[in-house]
């Protein structure tokens, strides 16, 4: 059983990773209609679980550093 509930924390990671790259390339192409709503994306990525808490922050950063 240990290896099944592994393989579950690695798929979530991965998934995890896409998300937060596909948010990334997003605020660094500054391919985003506001910061307000690139901010309400990265809140619906953390509350559903798409994102972790480290995640977010980076991307807020990110966020705030854009022009």
């Amino acid at each position: 059983m240990k290896g099944g509930e592994n393989m579950i924390k690695a798929i979530k990671g991965v998934r995890s990773m896409i998300w937060y790259n596909l948010a990334k390339r997003v605020i660094l192409a500054e391919n985003y209609s506001s910061k307000e709503d690139m901010q309400a994306t990265i809140d619906k990525y953390y509350s559903t679980g798409k994102i972790t808490q480290t995640q977010k922050e980076e991307l807020e950063r990110l966020l705030n550093q854009a022009n």
